[in-house]
Formats: structure tokens, C-alpha cells, sequence
């Protein structure tokens, strides 16, 4: 669900007043009854649904357990919400449209170019703020037949599910019986569209649990990842889902609990709030069973979606290397209130946003071992109890991840993943303010502070300005099969092959000699394998002794890639075409081609092509190296000649760096430097 405004966060605020006294109010009791009168006290007007509910199943003795579950369900809806989804009808020509052009099998790049425009004149009209300023409480708004519908539906496909033993029956009711998946979504009912829709043939039959869920997500197995497509469309019904399917993880993690759940099977959305791989945080989905937690990629992959071997830090993830979370929460229904926010109710200390949902659980011991560090700091700095470890996200942004208690001069953070570096810091005024400088956690355990020593200095040589992903590998192979290949007619006949490339390649500039007598009017160069980037290429003929560069009109394997193609052509190095990642969206053919028309024979001497990956130093990019002394300072601007390493002169030593990269205007990921490496966090 999409938010962040500020509309948002005041409809969240008077949110947390209200379950805020449901925390004060059951506070030391550890009684279920309490949580329930001050529930149903909540509900105001909406009571008599709640009540009928609990009257319903005390008729009948059998209905005992469907009793509890209704109890724990009303208990635990205090600060649940919908937005008000009178508005969406303003969005709608945007999710039908979405539709229209996905069922034609129209790319994802070319449902952007028409949808976000319309998005973004829509939300000029219509501010979102109609959307997220407004609200129902599920206390004061939800009826009985829809509570009562969804726990008797829940327990049925529990009861009916051939694989029940597999399952816990307290994760069945804490990952299953829910009526909602996500605040802000409206009440309906789900379960009967998927279970009418995607039940099981008569004789179909699986080996286990596994086998089931695949079969019913394989039935959306088409749903693609919508980078940037709408991104503001508020995805609260689960009809516009079903409409596009192009969204991003969080949409595709919400649509997986409701198909999943309708069939009684506990699943959960995890995530982690920042990372190194996931600058933004990441969701997924995980089946909770008795014989253990079994993470999985949202969107269907056949080669990769199982992830518990790499979130479990056993095995290294084929494409982006390991995966090294610093902490994982569970999005839950029910109320999970920390030690943190029980003192922020009572006190009024001003806690992170993040720590204010009482619907998230820490889960990180769930998933590999973990480790506890101390901090010592002044008791006299800042007037606040509780201070935060954080770890970098996007923007250079410091996003607390764990929070501890000052005692005795020292912070205590607990259940940390090692190999990330963390910044203790206060919070005061909406502002993360450093605490101490920052720990880098090891492969052991150990921690290491990084305080920059400013008197021993050094000099350092940047290979990289972001960590270089297992799949660059790849990519330096990919030229081993390109053709460069010379003709006289458009169709190629009756070629000659200029050139063959047999090696793999680092980034960088390659200049390839030609060695022909005759002259051609058409050169291309064929690219067989899609795994390729490529920024420029060049041609040279040789002139009265003179070598010099000679263009024509460009030419390509498809027409209707042509300006994309054109970026390999255009002279700036800072462009380029990666084709691996535009195959789907641009239905590229399993061969591609590019190249020139002389209109005129010309006698070739030489090839050049130069490319380079997001990792890689670049030819003529401007890097600026930062160092970390409770904020960043800069140790000078290189501008380099080649892809060859860059060296930077008086570096600190034990200083956590980063880059500026100017010409992009980005950053690089935080790293650390021993032994001659860079090592990324």
C-alpha cells in the first residue's frame, strides 16, 4: 500500500491514540478479557456487530474454537483500518487501462509511457490526499456477516487442507484467519473469489504443501514486476489488482496472502526496512510450517524463487551475491507492542515512525544466527531513554532498524545480522542524530568501531563504485560469439566476417584492427548473446594515411528498437544499452544487430566498443571519496582517463567511505578498505 503523506501520517497519528489505550489498558494484565471490553468499548455505535459475533458462536458448544478465534480476532482489531475508496473511482481509467494494454502483451516499458502520464495528470486533479486522509476504523466499520463469513470460510479450507499436519494451528490463526492482510485495504471478502476460482480438480493430488501453493501461484505466474509503472495508484481493492498486474513486491506480497490464506495456509509478508542489496527495503512471502519458515520471491521465477538457503545466509544468491540482512520483521494482524512504544505511550518520548506500529514483529532469529553488541555513551547527551542502531539506505539516509535502553552509560541492541555496519544514534525532532561513530559487525560477531584514525593515512586504490555482483561475470564473457560482420546489400548476403570474438572482456575501451581489402556499404556488429552491455561503438577508416572515425545511417535487427538502440551510437558515454534487462520489455529476438549504411562502399580499418556496468569505474566520471566522522567529509575529486582503478592519496585508516559519483549525481554504497579491497556494506 502506498504511503508517506502527510495526510497519512495524521490519520496514522489518531490511529495510535486509539490503540495506545488499548496498550495502556492491558498493560501488566496479560488478560484477554480486558483487551476485549476495551475493544469492543472502542467500537462505539459498531458494538452490536462485534457482540453478535461472540453471541453466534456461544450457540453451539462445537463452535468453541471458531469462539476463541472470533475473540482474538476482535481483541486484536484495535488500530486496523481501511482508506476511503470512494475517491478510487478518479484513479480507475488508470488500472483499466493498465489491463487493456497488458492482455495485448504490450511491454512494460511501453505501458509506462502511456499510463504514467495519465497517472500523473489524474493525481493533479484528484490529490491522493483524498484517499489517505480518510479512514474507517475496523472497530466502528466492520459488520458481522463479514467477520463471521471469513472466520467459518478460514476454518473450512483449514479443516479441508490435505496438508493440515504440516501446519501449526497458532500460526493458522495468526497467518491465516485474518480478515485483512494490510491496513488501508478495504473490507471485503476474498476468500470466496479464490476458492470459487482456483480450487483444486477432483483427483488432483500433491506430494506436499509446497506442491499445493506452487499450483495456485502459478496460476498468476504472468504478473510481472511493474517498475515504476503508476506508482502512485493506490492499490486498496483487490479488483484493480486483478486488473493489472503490474505492480511491485508489496502489492504482489498482499495479493499472495489473500490467494494462500484462502486455502488455510498460513503465510506471512516479511521484510527488511534497508539493506545493501535493497536500499528501499524488501518484502516477500513465507510459509509458516510446522517444520520451518520457507521464504519466497513474490513474482514467479522458476530458477530462484525459493529463497531460504540465501536468506539463511547457507548459500550465495546466484545474481546479487550474498545476502547479508541486518534485521527482518513480520508484518502481523496481531498487536505487537515493544517494550519501546509501551514507554512512548506512557511517557511521551518521541520514538521513530517505524517503531510506532504495533503490527510488526522482529523476526530475524527466524532466519540465521544473530548477535548483540554495546555501545557506551554519555548519559548526559539528549533527554531520551532509548537510542537506535541504523544502517544506510537510500539517499544516504541513516534508517533505524533496532532500538535499546541506556543503562549504566552503555546501549544494548540485540538480534543483529553480522557483516553490516550500524550507527548508534539518538532521535529527537524527527531527526536521526549519530550517538557514537559506527560498528561494523563482522562475520563472527565482533564488533569493530570505525573511527577514522586521521593521523596514519594511506593511499587507496577504488576498483569499484558498487559492489560487483556475482552476474558481472556474465556479462564479460557475453562478447565471446560477436560478429563483426561486412556486405554490400541489406539482407547481408553474401558477407564477410570481419572480425570474431573469442574472449571475455573487463570494462573498458577495445580497439579491434580490420584486415580486409575490400569495401562495404552495410558493417554490422551481431550480438548473439542477450547477456551483453554495451555503451559505444565506433568505426574507423583509414584515409591518405590519416585514420579517422566514419558514420552512416544507423541500422538495427528491429525497426521499433531503434532510438533504444541509437544509445550505442550517440557518442555519450554515459548511455548504453543493457540488453539482458530490456529483452522482455522490448521482445528482443534471440539475435540482435547493429550498425551502419554508407550508402557508398568504404574500406574499414578499425572497430572500437567500450562498456562498462554500474559497478565499474567509468571513462571520464568524476568521483569524489567521503569519509564518515559524524557526517561525511570529502577527500578530494578524481576525474578518470580510464576504466583503470582510480587511487586516492591520505586516506584515514579504519574510515568508513563512500562516493560521489558527479556526473550521475549518485552515490555509491558504504565500504570499508583492508587489504587492498573494497569491502561493501
Amino acid at each position: 500500500m502506498i504511503q508517506g503523506t502527510k495526510s497519512f501520517l495524521k490519520f496514522r497519528t489518531a490511529l495510535f491514540i486509539i490503540f495506545s489505550s488499548i496498550i495502556i489498558g492491558s498493560c501488566g494484565y496479560g488478560d484477554h478479557e480486558r483487551k476485549l471490553r476495551s475493544a469492543l468499548e472502542q467500537a462505539g455505535a459498531n458494538k452490536e456487530e462485534l457482540l453478535s459475533v461472540i453471541e453466534h458462536y456461544k450457540k453451539d458448544p462445537a463452535d468453541s474454537i471458531k469462539l476463541r478465534a472470533a475473540r482474538f480476532l476482535i481483541e486484536n482489531m484495535p488500530g486496523h483500518f481501511s482508506y476511503d475508496t470512494s475517491y478510487l473511482k478518479e484513479y480507475r481509467p488508470v488500472v483499466e487501462k493498465l489491463g487493456s494494454l497488458r492482455v495485448k502483451g504490450i511491454s512494460t516499458i511501453a505501458i509506462m509511457k502511456q499510463v504514467n502520464p495519465l497517472m500523473d495528470s489524474l493525481v493533479s486533479i484528484y490529490p491522493l490526499s483524498n484517499v489517505y486522509s480518510k479512514g474507517e476504523n475496523d472497530l466502528t466499520s466492520i459488520k458481522s456477516e463479514l467477520l463471521i463469513s471469513n472466520i467459518d470460510l478460514a476454518f473450512e479450507s483449514y479443516n479441508s487442507n490435505p496438508f493440515k499436519d504440516s501446519i501449526r494451528y497458532d500460526d493458522f490463526i495468526e497467518y491465516a484467519l485474518p480478515y485483512r492482510v494490510e491496513n488501508g485495504s478495504c473490507l471485503e471478502e476474498w476468500r470466496p473469489f479464490f476458492t470459487r476460482n482456483y480450487s483444486f480438480k477432483a483427483g488432483q493430488k500433491f506430494l506436499n504443501v509446497h506442491q499445493l501453493c506452487d499450483s495456485l501461484l502459478y496460476n498468476f505466474n504472468k504478473t510481472k514486476i511493474g517498475w515504476r509503472v503508476a506508482d502512485k495508484f493506490p492499490y486498496l481493492k483487490l479488483s484493480d489488482y486483478l486488473k493489472s498486474r503490474i505492480t511491485h513486491c508489496p502489492q504482489k506480497c498482499w495479493f499472495n496472502c489473500l490467494l494462500l490464506r484462502s486455502f488455510g495456509i498460513p503465510v506471512t509478508i516479511d521484510f527488511v526496512p534497508a539493506c545493501r542489496v535493497h536500499e528501499f527495503g524488501h518484502e516477500w512471502n513465507s510459509l509458516k510450517l510446522k517444520d520451518g519458515l520457507y521464504p519466497f520471491d513474490p513474482f514467479w521465477a522458476d530458477s530462484i524463487r525459493y529463497l531460504k538457503s540465501f536468506y539463511e545466509r547457507k548459500k550465495m544468491h546466484p545474481t546479487i551475491g550474498p545476502i547479508q540482512f541486518p534485521k527482518i520483521y513480520r508484518k502481523t494482524f496481531k498487536m505487537n507492542a515493544t517494550e519501546l512504544l509501551k514507554h512512548a505511550i506512557h511517557s511521551g518520548e518521541e520514538i521513530p515512525p517505524f517503531f510506532r506500529d504495533p503490527y510488526l514483529k522482529d523476526v530475524t532469529v527466524e532466519y540465521f544466527k544473530t548477535f548483540s553488541i554495546k555501545v557506551p555513551v554519555s548519559e548526559n547527551i539528549y533527554d531520551v531513554d532509548y537510542a537506535y542502531v541504523c544502517v544506510l539506505g537510500a539517499n544516504q539516509t541513516w534508517i533505524p532498524v533496532d532500538f535499546g535502553k541506556k543503562k549504566n552509560g552503555k546501549i544494548s541492541f540485540s538480534s543483529l545480522g553480522s557483516e553490516n555496519v550500524y550507527l548508534p544514534s539518538f532521535y529527537q525532532s524527527g531527526h536521526i542524530i549519530p550517538a557514537a561513530y559506527p560498528i561494523l559487525l563482522n562475520e563472527n560477531g565482533n564488533p569493530l568501531v570505525l573511527c577514522p584514525d586521521t593521523l596514519h593515512t594511506r593511499k587507496i586504490k577504488i576498483s569499484y563504485v558498487a559492489f560487483p555482483r556475482p552476474e558481472l561475470e556474465e556479462y564479460k564473457k557475453s562478447f565471446i560469439g560477436c560478429i563483426l560482420e561486412g556486405a554490400n546489400n541489406k539482407n547481408f548476403d553474401r558477407s564477410e566476417i570481419l572480425y570474431q570474438i573469442t574472449k571475455s572482456f573487463e570494462p573498458g575501451t577495445y580497439r579491434i584492427p580490420i584486415s580486409t581489402t575490400s569495401k562495404y556499404r552495410f558493417i554490422r556488429l551481431i550480438i548473439p548473446n542477450l547477456k551483453t552491455a554495451l555503451n559505444e561503438i565506433r568505426f574507423f577508416s583509414t584515409q591518405n594515411g590519416i585514420e579517422k572515425e566514419v558514420k552512416g545511417d544507423f541500422i538495427s535487427s528491429g525497426s521499433k528498437d531503434s532510438l533504444l538502440l541509437q544509445k550505442i551510437v550517440d557518442g555519450n558515454l554515459l548511455t548504453g544499452v543493457d540488453f539482458n534487462t530490456i529483452r522482455e520489455e522490448h521482445n528482443l529476438m534471440d539475435k540482435v544487430w547493429i550498425g551502419y549504411d554508407y550508402k557508398n562502399p568504404v574500406s574499414f580499418s578499425g572497430f572500437e566498443f567500450y562498456f562498462t556496468f554500474n559497478a565499474s569505474i567509468r571513462k571520464e566520471g568524476i568521483y569524489e571519496l567521503l569519509y564518515w566522522d559524524f557526517g561525511w567529509k570529502s577527500l578530494g575529486i578524481k576525474k578518470s582517463e580510464s576504466t583503470n582503478p582510480i587511487s586516492f592519496d591520505h586516506v584515514p585508516q579504519n574510515a568508513l567511505l563512500m562516493i560521489k559519483i558527479h556526473d550521475t549525481d549518485k552515490f555509491s554504497r558504504i565500504f570499508t578498505y583492508s587489504d587492498g579491497k573494497q569491502h561493501w556494506w
